[in-house]
């Protein structure tokens, strides 16, 4: 079985990425998937944005270069995309191990990891409730919406 883990790192590098995709390429080679990178962008995009969705231009050319991960789903029979500022304990079991199911894809909830009302992913909510109004059927955990880390996605094909 072909492994992959995606990282997009585009824009200045900073120590922190340094140390953040170092765990990353680690624990690739520890669960035996090949380590990628992008750190230029393959899509050329038009980012003429509404003001409510306005970011850095660096970040706007993460969330998009983040879909490259489809591509390589041609080549890779599994593959992990993580953004590039996660960092990986050693001791981190094997995810590909953990999640076997082929059929499914895994993405992370923020909120099963905190219940901080002024946690960012809860503005991040609070600006889409603003935008769109409010969502009665919105899922929660405990007191907050859910809301999934698109810095975590896992996909077979």
């Amino acid at each position: 079985m072909k492994k992959a883990i995606f990282c997009v790192a585009i824009g200045k590098k900073n120590r922190m990425y340094e140390l953040s995709l170092k765990t990353i390429q680690q624990y690739a080679k520890k669960t035996n998937a090949d380590f990628i990178v992008h750190d230029t962008p393959h899509f050329n995009i038009d980012w003429e944005v509404a003001k409510e969705f306005q970011s850095s231009k660096k970040s706007r050319y993460a969330w998009i270069e983040k879909l490259y991960a489809i591509k390589l789903l041609e080549k890779y029979d599994r593959v992990l995309l993580m953004d590039a500022d996660i960092l990986i304990t050693p001791n981190a079991p094997d995810i590909f191990a953990t999640y076997p199911d082929r059929s499914k894809t895994y993405v992370l909830f923020d909120s099963l990891y905190t219940q901080d009302l002024n946690y960012d992913g809860c503005k991040d909510l609070e600006r889409l409730t603003t935008i769109l109004g409010p969502h009665p059927d919105w899922p929660h955990h405990g007191k907050l919406q859910q809301y999934f880390n698109s810095g975590v996605i896992f996909r077979a094909l």
